[in-house]
């Protein structure tokens, strides 16, 4: 009996004992767990929450380069922007086309290949004026009072200056080519010119207006022969003063004949506005004197007169 209870005794020991062990391991794990953080701390051991999580030395590393390099081309970049908004400062403003000034030569054929282009089928506007120098008009000296009385006496409010003076160009002509060409004098036309760069002297130009000077001509004749001649027609020969004479006197011609003619054409200026290649405007401006040998009612005399003419032609179309 007492054996049972010694075995009996000893078997609750062991289990006794081997329940106390269980509960100690189990208390052991659960207040001492092992708790793996990757968390930094500080030098008092406590975790730094703020700290970007990084899972390893190489990443952050990575990171912090790319940061670096993105900084660095940011930089970079900024610097090169900079650079170029200072060259573009720096850089002087885009100056206008510079528009090559026309030589004698250059202006002379312009002007021809022009001229020719508006006779043939072109238009324009005309503005002439020629009138005597005050003071010198037609004068024959002590016969002036009889000759007029006569000349009136064909044609009310007719005289030398009229007469004569009608066909050597002086009085006003306007209007517009080629709508008013029966009123206007082939004289007073645009001619095609057959200008020479010989022909141009004294050659100037200011804001495409070329200015030059044709030289003097004394009884220049329709036959381009002389600078004058090349340029225009507006001039008249001594044929041309006998024949309108005798058309407007008709019947009685024979009392106002002329014999000879010699007028000097001078100071001779010309001014050719030039656009964009095109000539679209021409004037020009000459003084003349003239000397007529007259024959009135039967007795020869010499009469003169000195007249200025200006005239221009615009709104030259091709």
């Amino acid at each position: 009996m007492k054996k049972i209870l010694a075995m009996l005794m000893a078997v609750l020991m062991l289990v006794s004992f081997a329940a106390c062990g269980g509960n100690n391991n189990e208390e052991e794990t659960t207040t001492n767990p092992e708790v793996v953080t990757d968390a930094p701390v500080n030098s008092e051991g406590e975790e730094v929450t703020d700290a970007p999580e990084v899972e390893n030395e190489t990443e952050a590393e990575e990171v912090t380069e790319e940061g670096e390099t993105e900084a660095e081309e940011a930089t970079e970049e900024g610097e090169t922007e900079a650079e170029e908004e200072t060259k573009k400062e720096d850089k002087p403003a885009d100056k206008p086309a510079k528009v090559e000034k026309l030589t004698a030569d250059k202006l002379a054929s312009l002007m021809n290949s022009a001229t020719k282009a508006v006779v043939s089928n072109g238009s324009y506007s005309y503005n002439r004026v020629c009138a005597f120098v005050p003071g010198k008009g037609i004068d024959v000296g002590d016969k002036t009072a009889t000759l007029n009385k006569l000349i009136g006496m064909v044609a009310d409010d007719a005289n030398l200056d009229s007469v004569v003076g009608g066909f050597i160009g002086i009085g006003t002509k306007q209007g517009t080519m080629p709508k008013d060409k029966d009123s206007l004098k082939d004289n007073y036309e645009i001619k095609a010119t057959a200008l020479k760069g010989s022909d141009i002297q004294n050659l100037k130009e200011a804001n495409g207006v070329y200015s030059f000077t044709i030289a003097n001509a004394t009884d220049p004749q329709k036959d381009n022969k002389t600078p004058v001649s090349r340029f225009t027609n507006d001039f008249i020969t001594h044929k041309e003063v006998v024949d309108g004479i005798a058309d407007a006197l008709g019947g009685l011609a024979n009392l106002l004949t002329v014999n000879s003619t010699k007028v000097n054409y001078k100071s001779i200026e010309v001014e050719v506005t030039v656009k964009d290649g095109k000539i679209t405007n021409i004037a020009y401006s000459y003084t003349f004197d003239a000397v007529l040998n007259l024959k009135a009612l039967g007795v020869k005399i010499d009469g003169t007169g000195t007249a200025t003419t200006n005239g221009e032609f615009s709104n030259i179309k091709y």
